[in-house]
Order: C-alpha cells, then sequence, then structure tokens
C-alpha cells in the first residue's frame, strides 16, 4: 500500500513544483484518511525514492 501511494506523492511533487513535499503528503493524508503512523510512513518511502532518483546518475560513474 505504501509504495504505491509513495509513488504517486513522488510523482504529484514532481509535476508541481509550487507545491512542498509536506503539503502534498497533507493532501493525500486527508483524501486517504491515512493516521500519522501510515502518512510518516508514506513520506519515509516518498523520500527514499527522491533520493534514490537523485543518485542514479551517479550509479553510473565509473571510479577509477
Amino acid at each position: 500500500m505504501d509504495h504505491g501511494i509513495a509513488k504517486q506523492v513522488v510523482e504529484l511533487f514532481e509535476e508541481n513544483t509550487s507545491q512542498k513535499l509536506d503539503e502534498i503528503l497533507k493532501t493525500v493524508k486527508l483524501e486517504h484518511h491515512f493516521s500519522v503512523t501510515e502518512i510518516d510512513s508514506v513520506k519515509k518511502e516518498a523520500e527514499a525514492l527522491l533520493t534514490l532518483e537523485l543518485l542514479e546518475p551517479e550509479r553510473h560513474v565509473d571510479v577509477c
């Protein structure tokens, strides 16, 4: 459950540059009636996905 919602949060965050991640999470929390614990889990997953996307180009760098 969290992974799919986290992907949606990341997509919304990338599409709408005027909203902060916390604002998007607040909207998702209200839409899905998540508890604080559930939304924290979604936030951690979304942050991990965003981090992986940022670091992906660096994984292909050849280090001597």
